[in-house]
């Protein structure tokens, strides 16, 4: 019970390796959100085990970095059932990422938020999942429904199971704003539609 925390500091990250056995789970009750969090310029990586936490406070992840890289592997990721908007299964400001054979529960929030316009990442394999929404939303307006992979940066992703209420995978580009889906490469991924006269789209591009 509690958080794992990479920590920084004078901008220098820790490193926090996480080998966990069958039954390790993280759980966390605190207000920030977080289960594990990686500090400025920290490295993390995590192989297996459960993250899970009581309340989900707005713009946090259950597994939340703002560091220089993120490796999940065979990992279960809840976000907490408090939260209906701005929470994220995981959330990643770092420049690599890597999810190999991961899980995430999203419920209404986004399950991955990749934040990093320089970012790159990588996933393997793995089931991600938003299958909540607040009301029967439409592509007009899309705000009370979350996607279920959000990515600025390049994303390569193969393998995925992906169970969407909104879009499945969204790209984001701040300037210029896109017009169309760039720097992703998919191959062999699902997507399973939650919803009657779901209007989203499999992948698409931010518009706002």
């Amino acid at each position: 019970n509690g958080v794992l925390y990479a920590d920084s500091k004078f901008g220098k990250g820790g490193t926090l390796v996480i080998d966990a056995g069958e039954d390790f789970s993280v759980y966390s009750s605190s207000d920030n959100g977080w289960a594990v969090y990686g500090g400025a310029g920290s490295s993390i990586v995590i192989n297996g085990g459960t993250y899970s936490t009581s309340e989900k406070k707005g713009t946090s992840g259950t597994i939340h970095t703002i560091g220089a890289s993120l490796a999940v592997n065979g990992a279960v990721v809840d976000v907490g059932p408090g939260s209906v908007m701005n929470a994220y299964g995981i959330y990643s400001n770092a420049r690599e990422n890597t999810l190999t054979n991961v899980t995430v529960n999203g419920k209404y929030s986004k399950a991955v938020y990749l934040n990093n316009a320089y970012g790159k990442t990588v996933i393997r394999g793995g089931t991600f999942i938003t299958n909540k929404a607040v009301d029967d939303s439409t592509p007009e307006d899309p705000m009370p429904v979350n996607p279920t992979i959000y990515y600025q940066g390049a994303l390569d992703i193969s393998d995925a199971a992906i169970t969407r209420i909104g879009t499945g995978i969204l790209y984001d580009k701040t300037w210029p704003k896109p017009t169309e889906v760039e720097n992703l490469t998919i191959d062999n991924c699902t997507f399973t539609v939650v919803g009657e006269n779901n209007s989203f789209k499999d992948i698409d591009f931010d518009k706002n």
